[in-house]
């Protein structure tokens, strides 16, 4: 099983993970910028997953096309030959050096994870796709791919009953994304008991301990090292980065390594 390694004895500081690749430079969910990820050092990749209209699970994470392929229409009604001719550039946001970026199949994405056994890779399953598909149709699709004990992988979900069905069907660890901060979500993640707890930092309230239990913290939209260090002292594990280059550079978070 891929183990979290620990963290610094020195002092709280959270893994980082690369959310959705490498966007700060390269289109997000593209196998361009899962390996730039990798080669920054990340210890933790998370990418997304919507169903073709095939029932292909391909890695993207708007259903719509139009923001990071420039397009209309919509992944759910189309196929994996129709999708292999879209090109998720992201031309508007990053130029045009991006030309001809297809949207991977998850089978790519598992392939370079298997010749990465250190990192762990966090698939989060999108809601639209569970909603139009339902949620066994889009786990068959999965774990086709990356079958029901690949301990390199985690199974990550805003659906409460997804990473339930997750449990019943397989042996991957879990992660439930907590979206808002009342009681009735923090009762239900006691209840659930995930592997790993997922929340983005908008949603943090300032100055809260986050709340203890068996799961992992992980907390995303952390582009500041100065923030990472915050989420770290009060109990994240992990947070999640746009910008995993700067953050593993970064002077500040090194200095408490040491």
């Amino acid at each position: 099983m891929t183990e979290d390694p620990p963290r610094s004895a020195c002092g709280p500081v959270p893994r980082l993970i690369a959310h959705r690749g490498y966007p700060l430079h390269y289109p997000e969910n593209t196998v361009a910028g899962i390996e730039a990820a990798l080669a920054a050092g990340a210890a933790g990749v998370e990418c997304d997953v919507q169903l073709s209209a095939d029932h292909q699970p391909m890695i993207i994470h708007d259903a719509d096309l139009l923001r990071t392929a420039g397009v209309a229409g919509d992944v759910r009604d189309m196929t994996v030959a129709e999708l292999a001719r879209v090109e998720v550039n992201e031309t508007a946001r990053l130029g045009p050096r991006f030309h001809g970026t297809p949207i991977p199949h998850l089978r790519e994405i598992v392939a370079i994870a298997r010749a990465h056994p250190a990192v762990t890779f966090f698939l989060d399953v999108k809601r639209a796709s569970l909603r139009r598909f339902g949620n066994d149709t889009v786990l068959d699709a999965i774990l086709a791919e990356m079958g029901t004990h690949n301990t390199s992988w985690v199974i990550v979900s805003f659906d409460r009953t997804l990473v339930e069905r997750s449990r019943e069907r397989c042996a991957l660890r879990v992660g439930w994304v907590v979206d808002s901060w009342d009681d009735v979500a923090q009762g239900a993640l006691h209840a659930l008991d995930p592997d790993y707890a997922f929340c983005a930092a908008q949603d943090v309230p300032a100055d809260v301990p986050l709340p203890a239990g068996r799961w992992k913290w992980v907390i995303y939209d952390v582009n500041e090292p100065a923030a990472a260090l915050d989420y770290g002292r009060r109990g994240a594990e992990f947070v999640e980065t746009d910008a995993i280059g700067e953050m593993q550079a970064s002077p500040l978070l090194h200095a408490h390594l040491t």
